[in-house]
């Protein structure tokens, strides 16, 4: 089943496995700068880093949104395993 996603831009398109859909609130503005300074190739693998930094404030936020994000395995066993 495919996923796009649609932002209030008018923006769309199809949300494939290498996206990466990120709360930013806690972004600072060297991760913002990480961001702009990036090659267009590396920004999904880049954001994706700044995301797990922030993963566990954030993790609850995206399920709220429903979107699309990338977790291992491992990252759920872990986080079933905290309890959360």
């Amino acid at each position: 089943m495919d996923k796009y996603y649609f932002a209030s831009d008018g923006s769309y398109g199809l949300l494939d496995d290498g996206s990466v859909i990120a709360y930013t609130d806690k972004w600072t503005l060297a991760d913002w700068e990480e961001i702009e300074n990036s090659l267009d190739s590396e920004r999904a693998f880049i954001a994706r880093g700044i995301f797990h930094k922030y993963q566990k404030e954030s993790l609850a936020e995206m399920r709220k949104l429903g979107g699309y994000f990338d977790f291992s395995n491992e990252e759920l066993e872990a986080e079933r395993n905290a309890g959360n």
